[in-house]
């Protein structure tokens, strides 16, 4: 049980890294196509 709930918990923060790190990106793109 432990086990799969530290793998769920995993999963979720690599999602939100991933959302974080497409955000980013994408404003970093906003802010060189503004240039």
């Amino acid at each position: 049980m432990m086990f799969y709930f530290q793998l769920y918990e995993d999963m979720v923060f690599s999602m939100l890294y991933i959302h974080w790190f497409s955000l980013s990106y994408r404003c970093l793109l906003n802010k060189l196509c503004l240039k």
